[in-house]
């Protein structure tokens, strides 16, 4: 019933309000009572804390498979070279990012309007987030560098490749920034395919606004995580082939989630 769907969105809406108080209140206490070299896994964790909590408040289910996919389980940030990895998620629904921040250890790259949304945009500078303009050539230059160092640091980004959200299953043309990064920094690339049991979850023409509403107005929403291997880029190479042969994984791990529902 359409009234049950918009007091239950309500409802959730306000908790997770709160949950953000609560983290983001949580998190700068204890940065203050930290010292410097540990800032990074305290965020981390608490990142880690916030994801959890907001996708029980919208009633979401994931059933994950693949390296580090046991319950409770985060998914390491550094490889054994000690470099930052770069997770490679397809983009369905605006809950993908809350699945990405409660199951891995890494920043989000997210597009740069993002930044002054109310409410989101404060958590997302807070936790360190990294924001590119992907209409501006000279934003996304310095997007790269900073994800080269941050990788180089042996922190872990988390992007979205298809560069925008789409319906469907199909893995659509990637781009290319994050395998040049992940060449730069010689750093490892961790393909992750999602699917969604129910369609609606995913983005339509719509506002965010109205996407999250409908979303957070179901009883339960229930998808597949499918984690691949590690891949290292080759030093010196064309990064087109690994693209492609990435997004061939991506489309296979799809799949394979797909088939768990």
């Amino acid at each position: 019933m359409a009234w049950l769907a918009s007091a239950r969105s309500v409802s959730r809406a306000v908790n997770i309000l709160g949950s953000t108080f609560t983290h983001s209140v949580g998190l700068t206490m204890a940065r203050r009572r930290s010292e410097a070299d540990a800032l990074d896994p305290l965020t981390l964790d608490w990142m880690n804390r916030y994801g959890r909590s907001c996708l029980s408040i919208c009633g979401v289910e994931t059933l994950r498979a693949g390296p580090h996919s046991q319950e409770g389980e985060v998914y390491p940030g550094q490889s054994a070279n000690g470099r930052g990895r770069v997770f490679l998620l397809n983009h369905r629904s605006g809950l993908d990012i809350l699945i990405a921040i409660a199951t891995l250890e890494a920043r989000i790259l997210s597009r740069a309007d993002l930044a002054n949304w109310p409410v989101i945009g404060y958590v997302a500078r807070q936790v360190g987030t990294l924001f590119v303009d992907r209409s501006s050539k000279q934003s996304g230059a310095g997007a790269l560098k900073t994800i080269v160092r941050a990788l180089k640091a042996g922190h872990s980004i988390a992007m979205f490749p298809e560069g925008t959200a789409f319906s469907g299953d199909e893995i659509r043309p990637l781009k290319s920034g994050a395998f040049k990064a992940a060449q730069l920094a010689q750093a490892e690339i961790v393909p992750i395919g999602l699917a969604y049991a129910d369609p609606e979850a995913g983005y339509g023409d719509e506002s965010f606004g109205v996407h999250m509403k409908r979303v957070t107005g179901k009883r339960q929403i229930r998808v597949a995580v499918e984690v691949g291997e590690p891949v290292m880029p080759p030093h010196g190479r064309d990064v087109r082939a690994l693209r492609e042969q990435t997004r061939e994984r991506l489309q296979t791990l799809v799949n394979r989630a797909r088939a768990r529902l």
